[in-house]
This record gives C-alpha cells, structure tokens and sequence, in this order.
C-alpha cells in the first residue's frame, strides 16, 4: 500500500491518506508497520509554470507493510505508540503494548506453577488476587477480565498471547464477501492532464453502474483548516503567502456548511473532469451516499451537534460507474461548477 502524504502548508505535520490511513491502533495486535525511507518529496509541478501547484502534495511512498505474516481475513494494526494513550486521559483503561507484555509474563510463570493442578479456580484466584494488588493498574486489570476459561488460557500460552482474545481482529473470507467492500479496483499513477498530478486508474473492467470504490469520510472543521498555527499551536493572523492547508483540497463539503470531509481510501486520486471550460475529457464515475450503510444513513438524519459528538462516526460515500470503464482507464468525476470557477 502505497499512501500519499497530505502536506500541510503551515505546520511540519503530515496527514497520510490512501488505503494505510484504515490501519487502527492496537498495542497488541501490531502486524504492520511504516517505511522509514519514504514519504519522499518529488515535486510533480513546476510552481512558476503550473497552475495546479500548491494545490496537491509533493510528498509520496509513505509505504505500510507486513510486520508478520498475515491470515487472510485479519484486521491490519499498526502502533500510534503508547504515548499515545497515555496522552489521552478517556483511554486511561485500556492497555498499552507494555501491559500486554506483563500479563503475557504473569500467565505464563501462573501456568508453570499451577498447571500440575489442572484446575482453572486456582488460576482464576490467582488472577483475582493479582487484581487486586495496589499496583496493578487499570490497564492490567482490564486484561484480566478477559480471560473466562482454559481455552483463553492455552490461547494466550500458544496462541500469540492475551491480545489474541480479541475476537473481532479477523473474520472469515465468507463473512467479507457478504459484508466487506473491495477497495483495489483503483490504483494510484501520474495523469496525462496537465497540472492534476497523481490520478486513480481503473485496475480492471467496471461496468456502468457498479461500485468504483466505497470511502469513509474523515470530518473536520473548515476553519480549522483555513487557520494558521504557530510553533505553540496558538491561533495567529495568516502570513502573506497561501495558509490554507493542502488537505482542504481533497475534502467534500458543502457552501454553507462548516464540515469538510477527508475520504480515507485511494478515492482522494480521483480528478476532476467536465466539458463546460471546453476540455473534452467527459466524467465517468459520479459520487453518492452509501445507500447500504446503516451509520451513514443514521448520520445524515442526524443534527450536526451529535455528529460532533460521535468522534469515531464515518459516514461512507460511493464513487459509482456512469459508463463502462476500460482497465487503466483514468477514474474522474465532476467536481462541480462551483469548484471550476
């Protein structure tokens, strides 16, 4: 998976977006990481030329790969660090990657002492007694309560340890082909239109009507990305030159409406394309709401006040087919009049 950075114009800060960015933390559960070489800076317009320069990133091959070996059907993690939640004080309960290596320890000296007697009361007691020690933390003690029977046990010993009890990290090849969405029918390649850099190719045949790619949306305050910052992260008027961030470039959103969504999937490739400035390059994929997903349904019936408050909801949105596209065929939508002018 290649991503491609999002450079912000008035920080260091980078935001990578492609298919790496629907990797989710979990600090026992990591079997992918990120290339220290890449991003890499390659500028694809020259600034004194080109009119679309500034308005896309430079920055690419911020490459995430297997950490492991990976079954078929596993969810993808990655490490934000433990720094991480320890930062955030709603997640002081949760463990960190050091507290599952502790209670990996702790299992296994309890399943050499205790295993000649053969019987889990005594190693639930201990268990019990372990919890309630005053410096065990929360984070421990959460792990503990997960382990419910012998199976857990041996699971842990053989299995990769307590983090494997997570039952959601993987689902069967039967489950994704009724609840999953194909995310690889589009790949990332430079465009033969002038000044719009990367585009997103069509990997196979797709029919009228079929979906190209399903994205969920990441949202964000447009202020928040029309602001510039100082080294102290405090608000400042804007320099002379351009402050708004890059990544506002690739979001959705609406005139009047103060959210812009981010979509997090190779769907931020997708150009533009429309006849009404004379170009003869015509659309043939269009975008809508994911009929079929319950949450995005239940998001766009909701007041703006509760959206804000589900930080983790993802409305999805559909790009679909208006004609049959040929493979390597460029995938381009029209952005719409407002955008051109």
């Amino acid at each position: 998976d290649i991503s491609h950075v999002r450079s912000l114009t008035n920080t260091h800060s980078n935001l990578i977006g492609g298919l790496g960015s629907l990797t989710n933390y979990h600090p026992g559960l990591v079997n992918v990481k990120r290339r220290d070489d890449g991003p890499w800076f390659k500028p694809l317009l020259d600034s004194t030329k080109d009119p679309g320069a500034g308005a896309i990133t430079d920055f690419e091959n911020a490459v995430t790969y297997a950490a492991k070996s990976i079954v078929a059907g596993s969810e993808f993690f990655i490490s934000y660090g433990d720094n991480w939640l320890k930062a955030r004080s709603e997640y002081d309960s949760l463990p960190t990657s050091e507290s599952y290596r502790l209670v990996d320890k702790m299992i296994s000296y309890l399943f050499g002492i205790l295993s000649i007697k053969g019987k889990f009361e005594y190693f639930k007691m201990f268990l019990v007694l372990l919890s309630s020690l005053p410096n065990i933390d929360k984070r421990i003690k959460s792990i503990f309560q997960t382990i419910e029977s012998v199976e857990d046990i041996v699971n842990i010993i053989i299995g990769g340890g307590a983090a494997s009890l997570e039952k959601r990290a993987s689902y069967s090849l039967e489950w994704l082909e009724q609840n999953g969405r194909c995310l690889d029918h589009i790949y990332s390649h430079l465009s033969d239109m002038p000044s719009a850099g990367r585009g997103a190719f069509s990997r196979r045949f797709i029919k009228k009507g079929e979906v190209v790619i399903t994205s969920p949306l990441m949202a964000f305050q447009k202020s928040h990305l029309e602001e510039f910052y100082d080294k102290n992260n405090k608000i400042v008027p804007p320099p002379e030159f351009e402050s708004r961030q890059v990544l506002l470039n690739y979001c959705y959103s609406h005139p009047k409406s103060s959210v812009a969504l981010f979509p997090l999937t190779h769907a931020i490739l997708i150009n533009h394309a429309s006849v009404r400035k004379g170009s003869n390059r015509h659309p043939n994929a269009k975008i809508r709401w994911a009929n079929d997903h319950t949450e995005t349904q239940h998001l766009l019936h909701s007041s703006l006040e509760l959206v804000k408050e589900r930080k983790a909801a993802r409305p999805f949105l559909e790009f679909i087919a208006i004609r049959d596209i040929e493979p390597d065929e460029e995938v381009l939508i029209d952005y719409g009049e407002a955008w051109e002018n």
